[in-house]
Formats: C-alpha cells, sequence, structure tokens
C-alpha cells in the first residue's frame, strides 16, 4: 500500500554532505572574509561584514548613528518583532508607517508623507522577497539627507531591475538563519558603500567572544536531524507526532517557531551575541554559489501556485515581478487562518502563521487603532510549502486541495 505524501511547513535545506563540509572547516582561517568579498561580487558593493545577526546589525547601525530623543525613525508598522526594539535602544522615537491597501511593503508616497524635520533614518522592510519600491525611496532619502536601512531578511538575492535588494540604501542587512533560502546557521551580513561604517561595524564584531567548537557542532548536528525530520522522515515519522501533539496543544509548534520579542530580551540577545565562526562562512561561500539555482526554483515553484490557485486565497499583487523576487516563503490569505490550517493538516499539508507582527501594538504606540491594516494582514497570512525539491504534481496537488477547500467556504 503506498502511503499518501506529506508536507511540512518548511523544509530546512542541509544536505549530509553540506554538514561534512562544515565540520570540515571549524578552523578554517581565511572563510570569513572570502565570504565577505564573495559577497560584495554577487551584490556589486563595496563592503560586507559577516555578522551575528541582522539584529545585532541594526542595532549597532542605529547606536552608531547617534540619535537623541527627538530623532525619528521612520519604520513598517508591520514587520519582525525585533527591528522596533533595535530603535527603542538608540533612543529615538518610531514613527511607523503602512500601506492603505492590503500589501506586504510600504511605498515612497506612504513615507513621504511621515517625514518631518526630526527624521533622520528610514527603515525599510522587503518582506517575503518582493522590493518595497526602493530606488525610488532612495532617491528621495538622497535628497532629504535621510539615512536608509534596508531590512533584507527576507529578500537575499531579490532584485529591483537588475539591481540587488540591500544595495540601495546606505546600509543593507541580510538573516541567514536555518529557515532562509541563505542558511549558513545563523549569522547574517552587513552591506554598504560606506568604508568608515563599515571598518566601524567590523571593529564591533572584533570585540565579541567566539562561539565554542563545541556548540557550533552541536548546532550542525541539531539543524542536520531538523533537515531529515522536515525532509525524508516528515511523512513516516514527524506528520504523525504533529497530528498528535495538536490534538492538545493546537498551538505548539507555532509557539516553538514563532519568535516573541521585547525590550528585555532584545538587549540581551544584543548581550549575548558571539562572532559568527569561520565554519559557517564556510558554509555562506557553499551556499551563495547556490544561491541564483535555489531563487530560481522557488520562483518557478511560486508561478505554478500563482497559476493554480484560486484568487479567493491569492495576494494579488505577489506575481508581479516574480522572476525579480528571492522567495522561502509562498504566503495566500484567509479571514478564517485557524479553520484553513487545520482542515490542511487533515490533508496532510502542514502550514504556518504569521511569524511578522503589527509592532506598534508590541511597543505600545500611542495610536494602535491607524494601523489597522498591519492587523489585518497579520491575521489574514498562511504560509504554505514551497521547497527547491518539490516537484510540480505535488505543488498542484496542495493547489487542488487548497482549492477544493475553499471552493464553497468563506475564506
Amino acid at each position: 500500500m503506498l502511503i499518501k505524501t506529506k508536507f511540512p511547513r518548511h523544509r530546512i535545506d542541509f544536505s549530509f554532505k553540506e554538514l561534512c563540509y562544515f565540520l570540515k572547516h571549524l578552523t578554517s582561517q581565511d572563510s570569513i572574509p572570502t565570504f565577505e568579498n564573495n559577497f560584495c561580487e554577487y551584490l556589486d558593493i563595496k563592503r560586507s561584514v559577516f555578522i551575528p545577526s541582522c539584529r545585532w546589525g541594526l542595532y549597532q547601525v542605529l547606536q552608531n548613528l547617534k540619535l537623541n530623543v527627538n530623532d525619528e525613525v521612520i519604520m513598517p508598522a508591520y514587520t519582525f518583532e525585533a527591528l522596533p526594539f533595535a530603535v527603542l535602544s538608540s533612543n529615538a522615537r518610531i514613527k511607523y508607517v503602512e500601506p492603505q491597501k492590503p500589501h506586504f511593503n510600504v511605498d515612497l508616497e506612504i513615507i513621504k508623507n511621515a517625514v518631518t524635520s526630526n527624521t533622520k533614518v528610514i527603515i525599510v522592510s522587503h518582506l517575503y522577497g518582493q522590493s518595497s519600491d526602493i530606488q525610488k525611496i532612495a532617491d528621495f532619502c538622497n535628497q532629504q539627507k535621510i539615512f536608509l536601512i534596508e531590512d533584507c531578511a527576507h529578500a537575499c538575492g531579490a532584485k529591483e531591475e537588475q539591481k540587488k535588494l540591500g544595495t540601495f540604501g546606505h546600509v543593507g542587512l541580510f538573516s541567514f538563519g536555518i529557515g532562509k533560502n541563505m542558511n549558513t546557521l545563523g549569522g547574517g551580513m552587513l552591506v554598504t558603500n560606506s568604508i568608515t561604517l563599515a571598518d566601524t561595524i567590523q571593529d564591533k564584531v572584533a570585540t565579541l567572544q567566539q562561539q565554542s567548537s563545541g556548540k557550533i557542532v552541536l548546532l550542525a548536528i541539531k539543524t542536520y536531524l531538523m533537515a531529515l525530520l522536515t525532509g525524508p522522515l516528515f511523512t513516516l515519522f514527524t506528520f504523525p507526532i504533529m497530528k498528535c501533539v495538536l490534538q492538545y496543544k493546537p498551538n505548539f509548534f507555532d509557539d516553538a517557531v514563532n519568535e516573541t520579542v521585547n525590550l528585555n530580551d532584545f538587549k540581551m540577545n544584543i548581550l549575548k551575541s558571539r562572532k559568527a565562526t569561520a565554519a559557517q562562512a564556510a558554509l555562506g561561500i557553499l551556499k551563495l554559489s547556490k544561491l541564483e539555482s535555489v531563487r530560481s526554483a522557488l520562483v518557478e515553484r511560486a508561478k505554478l501556485y500563482d497559476e493554480h490557485l484560486s484568487k479567493k486565497i491569492k495576494w494579488p499583487f505577489f506575481e508581479n515581478n516574480r522572476d525579480s523576487q528571492s522567495l522561502s516563503y509562498y504566503v495566500i490569505k484567509s479571514a478564517n487562518t485557524d479553520q484553513i490550517r487545520k482542515a490542511l493538516l487533515e490533508k496532510g499539508i502542514d502550514t504556518k502563521s504569521c511569524d511578522m507582527n503589527n509592532c506598534a501594538s508590541l511597543t505600545h504606540h500611542q495610536d494602535q487603532s491607524s494601523f489597522s491594516m498591519a492587523e489585518i494582514i497579520k491575521n489574514h497570512i498562511i504560509e504554505i510549502p514551497n521547497h527547491q525539491n518539490m516537484k510540480k504534481h505535488e505543488i498542484l496537488q496542495i493547489a487542488n486541495e487548497i482549492n477544493l477547500l475553499i471552493e464553497n467556504s468563506e475564506v
């Protein structure tokens, strides 16, 4: 009897061959500068600095700007929870902005309306691999002498026209977490055309303690086990256990993977940050050499979803410029996310809730009601399986199950 394939919400991309490669390079002397140089060439930018994390890089950049309590930092209301706490740690005030329609990213007109004489920094997030109208925003920031930071945690390899995201602003920040399409078991990259800023951040990295070899080896082994559990072992082993657990704790896996951040946690995370290691950099060199093929494969699978999923559950703007995007996820919309996710799980399709948030609600912004669109987006997103090795018939199977589910229902 054939067992029907089950699909994980996200498949960790870390093979046994890559594990061996990682362990082989634990003491490599030149992998970090080589990785930084290769990343510069890939993006066509002057400097890259391999950093402990994207949030650590944002914190250090904002600290370096020496902002005061009257200075404003404009940022999206809908983004990752750590970003506003980096701003609050810099003493500056946050001014949130959000799109007027259901869209993940902000555009120039929204930003223009928020700028005042106190605006010193604008942070733009390129969520779910798509650009935030960045060329126009960059031109405006240059005219107004406003410091522009690009959050590219979701967008490594994505482009606007033929220029890579992360190279339009004064600083670009990338995340290489295990769930990303560029996975170095954590760490990130800060990129800039400012030699002075790059040297300053490099000096900050140099003051950090080195991660112990034992911990980094354990992390590599743990990540490989996660790759097995979300890959070849998912159907026969992981999925049955998941179903049993979710009967008693419906949010168990969401709570396990969706990070909740507060100001104290953020500051403690910064204090505990360690240098990214030579082995991580060596893995980064390998992953970077594959990035374009991985990005193209994910785009092609997203196009299949675009073609076959019902219009009822697709975000209409997301299909524009697919070839320029860099995807770690494929997202659909539903007003009944819990109901849809539960029904899909019964069909063998695991999904993920939104890990972005309405940050105005987290930081107790005085006018939270004005960010209703961020709340709507957060509550209507479902991430469905999308992996570079998924076959066409698997994508079509998932699309068909979703379409059947919502055909006569209110989604």
